[in-house]
């Protein structure tokens, strides 16, 4: 069930791409594997799961805090 909401998600996506779907439709297949994200960390273990999510939340803010940095510094110009 899972491999399926997100090939729908990916579907989607493709199609929204070429100018075939909507917002709305791409917006139900996020809700999906949403959904589908949510019974799985239930499965798996919520709290290994939120820890791994923030994990990976705080590597993006450095990220991004580096980048502007660089921005910043002059270092990102083209």
């Amino acid at each position: 069930m899972a491999i399926e909401e997100c090939s729908e998600l990916v579907n989607a996506l493709c199609k929204y791409r070429r100018g075939r779907n909507t917002d709305e439709d791409v917006i139900t297949e996020i809700a999906d594997v949403m959904i589908m994200a949510e019974q799985m960390a239930f499965i798996f273990g919520q709290e290994e799961v939120q820890k791994e999510k923030e994990r990976k939340q705080l590597r993006l803010l450095d990220r991004i805090r580096k980048i502007q940095k660089e921005k910043h510094d002059g270092k990102g110009k083209d």
